[in-house]
């Protein structure tokens, strides 16, 4: 199963709820990560680590 997942961030930080969602989405499949405005490319390396792709 494929999955898109919506990330937010705040400081340079990703928020936990959105890490969640993105662990199990990567459990059931494949896990897609969006982080979208301001410092965006810096915390979607973090991404990684939960699962995204």
């Amino acid at each position: 199963m494929k999955s898109l997942v919506f990330l937010e961030h705040y400081h340079g930080e990703l928020e936990k709820g959105g890490l969640g969602v993105l662990g199990k989405a990567a459990a059931l499949g494949e896990a897609t990560g969006v982080v979208l405005g301001p410092g965006a490319a810096e915390v979607a390396t973090r991404a990684g680590a939960f699962g995204a792709s």
